[in-house]
């Protein structure tokens, strides 16, 4: 009697086992499902910088940019706007080419925007 008692112990341990096992298993792999799904964020958007001396702003759509930087003088916003620079490019892949659409002049991933040459090379504008 003992050794029949001892047998359904242990096969109820081992059934109790397999399903805790198989409940890990499961769960392991719903949250594999949901660590890959992934969201990319938009590129479009408005991108600012400023200090004390410039700001620029920079729109993004899927396929252009355009630039306006603007020197801070200290004379006020409306002579400082006057004299804005204005420029314009392509964009593909997030990355920022000048008008004719050779030349790489930057990068743009939904949170950033850099341009790698100019006079605002290095300096990260924010979404």
């Amino acid at each position: 009697m003992k050794s029949v008692f001892s047998l359904c112990f242990l096969l109820f341990v081992f059934l109790s086992a397999c399903s805790s096992s198989e409940t890990n298993t499961n769960m392991n792999a719903s949250n594999n499902v949901k660590k890959s799904v992934v969201q990319t964020e938009s590129i479009s958007g408005v991108y600012k910088y400023s200090d004390s001396s410039v700001k620029s702003t920079v729109t993004v759509s899927s396929t252009s940019w355009r630039g306006k930087l603007v020197i801070v003088t200290g004379f006020g916003d409306s002579y400082d706007n006057s004299n804005a620079s204005y420029s314009n490019g392509m964009v593909k892949n997030g990355k920022l080419y000048d008008s004719s659409g050779y030349v790489q002049i930057g990068s743009v991933n939904g949170r950033s925007l850099s341009f790698s040459s100019g006079a605002l090379a290095g300096v990260s504008h924010r979404k």
